[in-house]
């Protein structure tokens, strides 16, 4: 970053823009639907599970290096 000091005393702040990922997202094969009994949602191709949303298991966060039980 540069800093460049103005007449009125202001600062400036440069910066480059985010180009984004060196690689580009897993995708998955497209028109596939969740496999919950009775649901006929349709997933994403982003989405690397079977199930929707919905009716995925919840992920629990690690705390301090510990599974929550």
């Amino acid at each position: 970053m540069t800093v460049e000091t103005l007449e009125r005393h202001e600062v400036l702040v440069g910066a480059t823009a985010f180009v984004g990922h060196a690689r580009p997202p897993r995708r998955y094969p497209s028109g596939r639907v969740c496999h919950h009994p009775g649901c006929d949602t349709r997933l994403s191709i982003y989405n690397a599970s079977e199930l929707c949303y919905r009716h995925e298991r919840p992920a629990l966060p690690r705390l301090r290096g510990r599974a929550v039980a």
